[in-house]
């Protein structure tokens, strides 16, 4: 059995141990993370397929967490497949977002975001392509300007202050 003190570390998760049970808590890393945040499922899933390799896990309804049950593996065990889900929560954490992501987590409209990212306030950090009989180009944008703007509502308002007085300027001439 593994000692507490020896217990791998993960970038994302907390991991704790009472006897054969492991618990991997998500909520650090859903807080920190926009990207995790907003993928919440996702990750959920990335982690459970890689921890099925040590055991059957479980995820009480509602909770942030994933329980480890029985079995007692060892440390370098835990530590491989923590680097693993590490690896592929990073994945996850700076993928791009996508429109509908940005418009729900900043709180604009699909016209404000447009008209932004045309006019290089929001900028974008690429495109995907997908197929809806043909080809469509749909706009992606980093999480880390996206948590920025977040995190520092006043520019949004001052965006939309500013859309409002050119706006103005047009009704009244």
């Amino acid at each position: 059995m593994v000692d507490l003190p020896t217990m791998p570390k993960s970038r994302f998760l907390d991991v704790d141990r009472e006897g054969t049970t492991i618990t991997f808590s998500f909520e650090r890393c859903f807080a920190e993370s926009l990207g995790l945040g907003l993928r919440r499922e996702e990750a959920r899933r990335a982690a459970r397929m890689v921890l099925k390799f040590l055991g059957p896990a479980r995820m009480p309804p509602g909770a942030c967490v994933l329980i480890l049950d029985g079995g007692d593996p060892a440390g370098d065990a835990i530590a491989t497949i923590l680097n693993e889900i590490d690896r592929r929560l990073e994945r996850i954490a700076v993928r791009p977002l996508s429109a509908r992501l940005v418009e729900h987590t900043l709180g604009i409209t699909a016209r404000e975001r447009s008209r932004w990212t045309k006019d290089g306030r929001l900028a974008r950090s690429g495109t995907d392509l997908i197929r809806r009989g043909q080809r469509i180009a749909l706009s992606t944008y980093a999480v880390s300007e996206i948590a920025r703007l977040t995190n520092e509502p006043k520019i949004i308002r001052a965006w939309r202050k500013g859309d409002g007085e050119y706006r103005g300027l047009g009704r009244e001439a």
